[in-house]
């Protein structure tokens, strides 16, 4: 049985452009997306605003996957059936990816950090650690 994938896209509603962009390439995939779930930000001031945003989104996946996307990402059209069709071979939990920057902003993902965008996870990873944690701090064991 085939993966099935979704997609999450938090925003903050302040570039509606980019957002149809960001929908459009989830919706023109060759694999097409079991849903496409959009969350708005309550606003940049509290990051655990954005927080509990991003895992109310992750918890309406019904898919068996999610890849998480800014309303600035856009997925290259085979995206969904080459991800999914590798953790499908491999029973991996997590596929990550290469990714291209486009536009003019300059991107923020540091050498320690791996893009979301190029990344589908289980969701029952997701279920599994209890989501995104609401306040950032070092590991534990």
């Amino acid at each position: 049985m085939a993966i099935t994938v979704s997609v999450v896209i938090p925003t903050l509603g302040e570039r509606p452009e980019m957002l149809a962009e960001a929908v459009a390439s989830a919706k023109n995939q060759t694999v097409p997306p079991k849903e496409i779930i959009v969350e708005q930000f309550p606003g940049r001031e509290n990051p655990d605003n954005q927080t509990m945003k991003i895992n109310q989104g992750i918890s309406k996946v019904t898919a068996d996957a999610y890849v998480f996307m800014g309303d600035d990402d856009q997925l290259k059209p085979n995206f969904i059936e080459r991800m999914s069709a590798e953790m499908e071979k491999t029973g991996a939990d997590i596929v990550s990816s290469f990714f291209d920057d486009f536009g003019d902003q300059v991107g923020t993902h540091g050498p320690n950090a791996f893009p979301l965008c190029s990344t589908i996870v289980k969701k029952s990873i997701w279920e599994k650690v209890g989501g995104f944690p609401l306040k950032a701090g070092p590991a534990s064991d």
